[in-house]
């Protein structure tokens, strides 16, 4: 063989060995690494307690807001002038295209009572506040404050669960003291929520309470 072959054979063995080295055509790996799952993605959110973050929200931190809820007679001039730029001003949206929720407080006088809402009349105007009075459903409640953020929640289960505790907390503390005393003549300061998803539903606006005083003890039969 002459030299020159035995230099070019030479070459490609080394060539060969050091793809060897750095691209192998097979890896060897322990079998418990191979059968081994990968860990799955951890949540940044860890978990609530729903009933306990219900509980702190509801007696700590919702008392703490009625004072950021806007006046419902200041909402209405707002809408009168121009009811698109009041629910941009006023309200939430939680997501897309959906409703537009509103904190909102205010006195009204008891002008008519039914089993499921009492309508209000607010101030000399000639709107209309109907304050919910049978089951609460939905998550106006918990959309309505600003408080609840669903960032918190590693899953929505959790963030849906929060509503339902919110609305039987306002159904039994709430509702359910007050319904009685809800008669015509009555005058009401209340706080509460509201969802809002045309500019027409504020002229007969549905309120959810969180805090009702009947202030009037001279009522109508």
């Amino acid at each position: 063989m002459s030299r020159r072959r035995v230099i070019i054979w030479c070459g490609v063995a080394i060539g060969a060995a050091v793809l060897w080295c750095f691209f192998p055509p097979f890896r060897i790996k322990r079998i418990g690494d191979a059968l081994s799952p990968r860990p799955a993605s951890v949540s940044t959110s860890a978990p609530v307690n729903v009933a306990h973050y219900a509980e702190e929200l509801w007696n700590d931190r919702l008392p703490g807001a009625f004072g950021n809820a806007v006046d419902i007679e200041e909402l209405f001039a707002a809408v009168d002038r121009d009811a698109g730029q009041a629910r941009s001003k006023f309200g939430r949206q939680v997501g897309l295209g959906g409703a537009c929720f509103l904190f909102i407080r205010g006195t009204g006088q008891v002008e008519e009572a039914a089993a499921d809402c009492c309508t209000l009349k607010i101030g000399e105007g000639p709107r209309r506040v109907r304050i919910r009075t049978g089951a609460v459903v939905g998550n106006t409640v918990r959309d309505s404050t600003g408080l609840v953020d669903v960032n918190q929640f590693a899953n929505s289960q959790d963030f849906n669960n929060v509503s339902a505790e919110l609305n039987g907390r306002v159904e039994a503390n709430v509702i359910a003291p007050a319904r009685e005393r809800l008669r015509v003549g009555a005058r009401v300061r209340f706080v509460g929520c509201a969802a809002v998803s045309s500019n027409g539903d504020f002229d007969s606006l549905i309120v959810i309470p969180v805090q009702l005083d009947i202030e009037d003890a001279q009522v109508q039969p």
